[in-house]
């Protein structure tokens, strides 16, 4: 048994003592087929089974999932005691082995490897959950078509020194090592450079054999794009090395690889950037869905299409506000001297639009001597006639008036920062709820240097009168993560038919932004995007890189779902919601949008100990 372990993703990087006293605490179970393991509704047996051998299958209403060697059963319900959610059937004779629950918790207290190890193979669950086929030729193209060839190395006889003056004079942030039968020893960083000399006394003339090195992930060149954007993002490494039989080629990192992602889209958004009327605009934004579901087919996480999509949106935009401008020009009324900023807000300053998104915007202007009474009207007039184009586009009025054409978002730099040191000095919670859109604003079109003052300048405020954090939390949990009674699903809204449905934005997605939001500008980090927020607090230590993957495979998946969902809708010419029915789903996508609200509720939790909010 011991030796088949081995070959169980989860216990696959534990050492051979642990895997031996694991194997001690399994016994096996024999099922005689169409003899069930347990049944949709049954109560947890508080017992956690891996399937050795058999045709086992997880039914659930009229979806069917059959289960692969070497696959947990029990493992979600182990999280949160839950009732089974879909029934485990044989169609064969099957061999599970099975350990009693407590045991294997206590196991884990015990060995924190195991425990991080099952932690990971539960986020990597969440994102494996989706099983959409890429066929898109750019996404299929093997690794040695985005690599920088080739890889620069130097010998492991080399010194420090020597390694460091040929990074220097290359401008790059890693070099390979390769020992003496050419083979890759690993990657050395300025950082590791730096903690062998400072840290460890290593002098800068020893030979690099003398260098604890990063191990570097390995690739295959023929090795599909997407599986390298994958692993990237399951180990969260940046850089990637692409090889055959250990002899090194070339190197992939995490900025290449999204140069290359968006390149795909480049032709798309080059072709919008050419549009000559708001009517040629609005013939790109009737064929975003097309665009949207390309996106979405051919990216293995949900998250990355969304990224896309948004970037399509905001070229959108972009241009609609460069037309609206020309019209004016053309109309005798050029643009006074006076630098400004359209900024966006909410789920475009994130980057996180979906298919059918509204407006949220504002403007920046300068404090300058230029900006007259008449200058002012000029810019009411300018944003009241983009606020009009884009509606006209396909971005409908926001029935809030978060628009640039409202005063309260159209201001001087020194006026926002004026409201927003009132809001800070007596916050108030119609101010935290306003924060929790306005706090992801950023650049749409025009001066960035704006955005960037009023960024620098609200954080060292909020430092100082951090009040408005503790409000903004507590405006968060007006929204639940949609669990019930044993961590069961549960719907929390009626659509219009009066059927009860899941708000898998308002008691998902926008839970895990908003604590990204609030924990993010608590420490002064200044992402928008959810994921940047997450990997940001993992490296200031405010997280751990465990709970932030298991967090941010929770918002993935969710909006895997989602785009799922209107994707859908689409399809039968329905109004776009973000209301689901789970019932719908596949076994493997429920208990998955079951583990991601596991995973927003833990979050939420966290946000509130952290800024002393009670959790009911």
């Amino acid at each position: 048994m011991q030796q088949w372990l081995r070959h169980v993703p989860a216990f696959a990087e534990l050492d051979e003592a642990a895997r031996q006293h694991i194997a001690a605490c399994f016994r096996t179970r024999m099922l005689g087929s169409g003899e069930a393991l347990f049944t949709a509704g049954q109560a947890y047996v508080e017992s956690i089974f891996l399937l050795k051998s058999g045709d086992l299958r997880l039914h659930q209403e009229q979806h069917t999932l059959r289960l692969a060697a070497g696959e947990f059963i029990g493992l979600l319900n182990a999280l949160d005691g839950s009732p089974y959610a879909s029934s485990a059937i044989a169609h064969s004779e099957v061999q599970l082995l099975f350990v009693h629950a407590p045991r294997l918790q206590a196991i884990e207290a015990m060995c924190p490897v195991l425990f991080h190890a099952l932690r990971r193979f539960i986020a990597s669950q969440m994102h494996s959950t989706r099983h959409t086929p890429l066929t898109a030729p750019s996404f299929t193209f093997p690794a040695r078509a985005v690599m920088k060839a080739p890889l620069l190395t130097c010998a492991e006889s080399d010194s420090l020194l020597d390694a460091y003056r040929l990074m220097s004079d290359r401008q790059i942030g890693s070099i390979g090592v390769l020992d003496a039968h050419d083979h890759l020893r690993g990657l050395l960083t300025y950082q590791q450079l730096a903690e062998a000399t400072l840290c460890h006394n290593i002098p800068a003339d020893a030979p690099l054999r003398e260098v604890v090195l990063r191990t570097p992930l390995f690739v295959r060149a023929d090795v599909p794009v997407w599986q390298v954007e994958e692993a990237q993002a399951e180990y969260r490494c940046k850089y990637v090395v692409v090889g055959e039989a250990q002899q090194p080629l070339g190197m992939i990192s995490q900025t290449d690889l999204l140069r290359y992602v968006f390149t795909q889209q480049g032709i798309a958004l080059a072709a919008i950037a050419q549009a000559q009327s708001i009517a040629e605009l609005k013939t790109f934004q009737a064929t975003l869905p097309n665009f949207a579901r390309d996106a979405w087919e051919y990216n293995r996480r949900a998250s990355m299409a969304v990224r896309m999509i948004s970037e399509y949106h905001l070229a959108v935009q972009r241009r609609c506000i460069e037309l609206t401008l020309a019209e004016l020009i053309a109309e005798g009324q050029p643009a006074p001297s006076v630098r400004y900023a359209f900024i966006i807000m909410g789920s475009g300053g994130r980057k996180e639009m979906l298919l059918n998104p509204d407006q949220d915007n504002g403007l920046i202007l300068e404090d300058s001597s230029a900006l007259t009474e008449e200058a002012r009207r000029w810019f009411q007039n300018y944003a009241e006639r983009v606020n009009r184009r884009l509606d006209e586009v396909g971005y409908p009025l926001c029935t809030g008036d978060i628009m640039a054409r409202n005063h309260l978002f159209h201001k001087t730099l020194s006026e926002w920062q004026q409201q927003l040191s009132h809001i800070l000095e007596q916050p108030t919670p119609k101010a935290a709820r306003w924060a929790n859109i306005f706090l992801d604003f950023d650049t749409l079109y025009g001066d960035d240097r704006l955005v960037s003052e009023l960024t620098a300048w609200f954080s060292q405020e909020l430092r100082q009168k951090p009040r408005l954090l503790r409000l903004m939390v507590e405006d968060d949990a007006q929204g639940r993560a949609a669990l019930g009674l044993f961590n069961r699903l549960i719907m929390t809204q009626k659509d219009e038919s009066g059927r009860d449905r899941l708000d898998i934005k308002r008691n998902g997605l926008r839970i895990i932004a908003d604590a990204a939001r609030i924990f993010a500008w608590s420490r002064e980090i200044h992402p928008r995007n959810t994921n940047d927020r997450l990997e940001a607090l993992v490296r200031d230590g405010v997280i751990d890189n465990e709970f932030a993957r298991f967090v941010y495979g929770a918002f993935d998946k969710a909006l895997d779902l989602l785009l799922r969902h209107q994707f859908r809708q689409l399809e039968e010419n329905q109004p776009l919601t973000k209301l689901i029915d789970p019932a719908l789903f596949s076994p493997i996508h429920y208990e998955a949008l079951r583990m991601s609200m596991r995973a927003v509720k833990q979050l939420q939790q966290r946000l509130q100990s952290q800024f002393d909010v009670a959790y009911f």
